[in-house]
């Protein structure tokens, strides 16, 4: 009866998630790169993401919170360090294996962790990321069970209790440290930065918090950094509106925004900037229209660009649009 149960969930998950993604696995759009891996690729990019993984269980004394592109750089055949990775994979299980009559447990708890990271291990299909922290919840158990068990070879009680205790003191201490570090987006992004410096999400963020900060000429080399990794539509937008700021005008910014919104055509805040402009030359009408194509190309608006598309509703003579713009802001904020 349990197991009947137990197929019947699955199968009610399985048909579920066909229904909503069209398929078992993750949509092709939605994957890492949009799915752009071979098979090869996948497979020894991740031998370098569990490299990371083991890093993170044993020692975590750079955590970032996002494994973006370029975080993992993808790998090839010759990238050794991704043959290294694999190594110790097969190495670790082919070990297990073996333990398995004389310590059933550390079996158990290796096997524990592999299993469970499965889903999120691009082994058996792709996913929409690398690598992640959060992945490693579940898994981290059986690394745990792993320091019990060798906690508890310690013959000698005090030596136990020593070991113990410095272990909690190391937690508690990383555990402050990383807590300051997500203090605010400057040092979350800040740190991003400083351990991954090919992530692109970590230089789009940290250069939006340098902007708000009022850094601009540092938020630009951010901006800079990020599209010398790769030009995407958020780190465009992002170093136009630093130039905008820095030079009070958007000769340098245009050309920007306009491969901005090449790049990806619904984009919102490219259109927003783009309105800005207008706004700043004059062109009234023309700063509405795309105030406006801002607004409908996103569910969420945010409430700043419905309060400026509201201001120009009302020059262009739409009040009864200008109204129901600002009550849109307003419930947002």
């Amino acid at each position: 009866m349990t197991f009947a149960l137990l197929c019947g969930s699955a199968l009610l998950y399985f048909g579920v998630r066909m229904w909503v993604l069209g398929g078992v696995g993750v949509p092709k759009s939605s994957q890492y790169l949009e799915g752009t891996l071979t098979f090869a690729q996948r497979e020894l990019t991740s031998g370098r993401a569990f490299l990371k993984y083991f890093q993170l269980l044993i020692a975590p004394l750079n955590v970032t919170g996002d494994y973006d592109f370029n975080s993992i750089p993808v790998a090839g055949m010759n990238d050794w360090v991704a043959w290294a990775g694999v190594l110790i994979i097969v190495v670790s299980l082919v070990s297990a294996f073996k333990l398995v009559k004389r310590q059933p447990d550390i079996t158990f708890a290796v096997l524990f962790f592999y299993v469970t990271i499965l889903p999120a291990s691009n082994w058996i299909m792709p996913t929409s990321i690398v690598m992640s922290e959060r992945a490693l919840y579940i898994p981290s158990i059986g690394i745990c069970l792993i320091a019990g068990l060798l906690w508890s070879k310690i013959g000698s009680g005090e030596r136990r209790t020593i070991v113990a205790a410095g272990v909690m003191v190391t937690a508690a201490l990383l555990c402050i440290a990383h807590n300051y570090v997500w203090r605010d987006d400057l040092t979350y992004f800040g740190n991003m930065v400083r351990v991954l410096p090919n992530n692109i999400r970590g230089r789009q963020g940290f250069g939006v918090a340098l902007v708000e900060a009022g850094r601009l000429e540092e938020a630009r080399r951010q901006f800079e950094a990020g599209l010398n990794i790769k030009r995407n539509a958020p780190l465009l937008v992002g170093y136009s509106e630093a130039l905008m700021l820095i030079d009070r005008n958007c000769i340098q910014a245009r050309p920007v925004l306009q491969e901005a919104v090449a790049v990806s055509p619904s984009d919102p805040f490219a259109r927003w900037l783009i309105g800005a402009c207008f706004e700043k030359e004059g062109l009234i009408k023309e700063a509405e229209e795309s105030y406006r194509l801002a607004v409908n190309n996103t569910q969420f608006p945010d409430p700043k660009l419905l309060a400026d598309w509201a201001r120009l509703l009302e020059r262009t003579g739409k009040p009864v649009e200008a109204r129901e713009a600002y009550n849109r802001a307003a419930l947002l904020r």
